[in-house]
């Protein structure tokens, strides 16, 4: 049976993977050039697990960043910016899961 820990552990891998790809290529408040700003978007964290861990396709990771930029931030959209994001999210998310597998869940 799997250990609440071991699961905890993996999930906590991906948090942090997801929010270094968000403040450093995602960025749209221009804010990590602070290194103590470094969990400015951890919000988002969380949803954009969800996507990763539903497999979304990087276009809807952008739509969702998107989202956020506009409704959450307040600010204008930025496209190139944000595509770049998602598909580094989405690629960083895949060597994340080959290197660290997914922990089987108790039946």
């Amino acid at each position: 049976m799997i250990e609440g820990t071991e699961l905890e552990r993996w999930l906590a891998g991906l948090a942090e993977t997801v929010g270094e790809v968000l403040w450093r290529d995602w960025d749209p408040c221009d804010v990590n050039e602070n290194p103590a700003s470094d969990q400015y978007y951890a919000e988002f964290v969380p949803a954009v697990m969800r996507l990763l861990l539903n497999e979304a396709p990087p276009a809807e990771i952008a739509d969702f960043l998107w989202r956020m930029e506009e409704e959450r931030l307040k600010l204008s959209v930025s496209t190139s910016d944000t595509v770049d994001a998602a598909n580094m999210l989405v690629n960083e998310a895949r060597i994340y899961f080959s290197e660290h597998p997914r922990p089987d869940f108790p039946q």
